[in-house]
């Protein structure tokens, strides 16, 4: 393994941590504002929502912090990618229908500034987070 690749792993592993795990802090802080924006899109029923809205952001700060355990590195990596694709694919959708809506990803403290440099963003979580699942 060259140099580049033992020191990208960590620093990949770091980015991809601080992300989720700031994600899942600021839905934990208020749930209500998550649910709101996921009731915005208009996709889901409500149950599935308010479901959504409260086990998902102790999904992500489980699963990224899962990515510093070694044996179950890979199982977080995979349920984080998940995530990220399945929400690259509830943007595009949402953008595709012409929806104005906040995604709630990281509460009021950012916001994106337009449905394709959220996508961008999200594919670039999904391509680290298939680097950091192949690499283990």
């Amino acid at each position: 393994m060259s140099a580049a690749h033992a020191l990208l792993r960590p620093v990949l592993r770091a980015a991809l941590t601080a992300v989720f795990l700031l994600s899942g802090a600021l839905k934990l802080a208020a749930p209500d504002r998550f649910l709101f924006d996921l009731q915005a899109f208009g996709f889901v029923p409500y149950p599935l929502a308010y479901t959504t809205a409260f086990l998902l952001p102790w999904l992500e700060v489980v699963a990224a912090a899962a990515l510093w355990s070694p044996p179950f590195r890979r199982g977080g990596a995979g349920v984080l990618a998940i995530m990220t694709a399945v929400f690259i694919v509830f943007i595009g959708t949402a953008a595709a229908l012409g929806l104005d809506a906040d995604c709630g990803c990281f509460g009021d403290w950012f916001v994106f500034p337009n449905p394709a440099a959220h996508i961008a963003f999200n594919t670039a979580l999904l391509a680290a987070l298939g680097y950091t699942w192949w690499k283990r």
